[in-house]
């Protein structure tokens, strides 16, 4: 399983030599409170990249766009997980299938060269 989440964090950019911790800008605050998208944006980003939502994303959320809008934002992702449209699941069933398509590839070219050296040592 570490070797999945090592492809996922490479694939999405999200290594921690390439991570830039923004630090909050207090005088756009007042113009995101209530943004319901962006709160939702930042919580699935923040799951896809840790598997879970991390208490210190939370907490900037609330101080972003308000602590109304990121229970809202939270109770609608749960909704969707209970549902079964998850959207952090599907994220990264889309990026597994891609994935499994490149090994798959890499595999039947393996499995070809093998062939085509037996063939050349028989004869």
């Amino acid at each position: 399983m570490k070797i999945i989440d090592d492809i996922f964090r490479i694939i999405l950019g999200h290594n921690e030599d390439n991570v830039t911790i923004d630090q909050p800008n207090f005088s756009t605050f007042e113009s995101e409170k209530g943004n319901d998208l962006g709160c939702e944006q930042q919580i699935i980003k923040c799951q896809i990249t840790n598997g879970r939502l991390l208490l210190s994303t939370s907490k900037s959320c609330e101080l972003k766009y308000g602590k109304d809008t990121v229970r809202r934002a939270k109770l609608r992702l749960a909704q969707r997980r209970k549902r079964g449209n998850c959207s952090v699941k599907a994220e990264q069933e889309r990026y597994a299938k891609a994935i499994g398509e490149v090994f798959d590839i890499l595999h039947k070219k393996d499995e070809a060269k093998k062939k085509e050296d037996f063939d050349s040592n028989a004869l």
